[in-house]
C-alpha cells in the first residue's frame, strides 16, 4: 500500500507543479534534460523546456530559487527562420545562486560557485566563485569555504533551520532576530 501512496504523492506533486507553472525534474528528464538522481533545484526553477535535451547536470549541484538555465538564443528567428541552439554543462558539485540566468553555450565547472544574480555567457572554471553580469571570477571556491568556516566562530549559527521537520517554534525565530539585530547576520544549519 505505501508504494501506491507514494506513487500517488509523485502524481498529485507533479500536478500541483504544473497548476503553478512549476516545471518538474520527472517531466524535464521526459524532454531529455541529463541529469543524476542527486542534484538539487528550489522553488521556481527553469530549465530551457524546449531544448531540456540540450541541458546536462551533474551530480550534488544545486540551482537555487529563481534560476534560470537557457539553451536556446531565437534573437535571430525572425530575421533568419532559425534559432541557435547551443549546449549548458552545469558541472558536479556546482553551486547556481538565487536568481543567476545560464545562457547558451555556458559551461560552469566542478565546485564553482555562480552569485545571486548572475548571467553566465561563457565558462566558469571548476572551483571558483563567479558573480556578475556578465559572470566574472572573482576568487576561488576554496578561498570562499575558508572566509566562511573562520566567520563560523564569530557568527551566530544555529542548528535548526526552517526546512527542518516541524519548522522553528517561536522562541526560535526571535533568538534569530535577535542575533540578526545584534551581528547583522547568521548561520543555519
Amino acid at each position: 500500500m505505501s508504494a501506491l501512496r507514494s506513487l500517488a504523492e509523485g502524481v498529485a506533486g507533479e500536478l500541483v507543479a504544473r497548476v503553478r507553472g512549476e516545471q518538474t525534474i520527472r517531466r524535464m528528464r521526459r524532454q531529455g534534460l541529463q541529469a543524476p538522481d542527486a542534484f538539487y533545484v528550489a522553488a521556481q526553477v527553469s530549465i530551457d523546456p524546449g531544448f531540456a535535451w540540450a541541458v546536462e547536470i551533474g551530480a550534488d549541484a544545486t540551482l537555487s530559487a529563481n534560476v534560470q538555465v537557457i539553451a536556446h538564443d531565437a534573437a535571430m528567428f525572425r530575421a533568419t527562420g532559425y534559432t541557435l541552439v547551443r549546449p549548458v554543462k552545469i558541472g558536479a558539485r556546482a553551486y547556481i545562486g538565487a536568481g543567476a540566468t545560464i545562457l547558451p553555450g555556458a559551461v560552469i565547472g566542478d565546485g564553482a560557485v555562480v552569485g545571486a544574480g548572475s548571467v553566465v555567457t561563457g565558462e566558469i572554471p571548476a572551483d571558483t566563485v563567479a558573480v556578475g553580469n556578465p559572470a566574472r571570477v572573482i576568487g576561488t571556491a576554496g578561498d570562499f569555504v575558508d572566509r566562511h568556516r573562520r566567520a563560523l566562530s564569530e557568527i551566530p549559527r544555529f542548528e535548526k533551520g526552517p526546512a527542518d521537520a516541524g519548522g522553528l517554534s517561536a522562541s526560535e525565530v526571535d533568538a534569530m532576530k535577535q542575533a540578526l539585530a545584534d551581528h547583522g547576520r547568521l548561520y543555519v544549519r
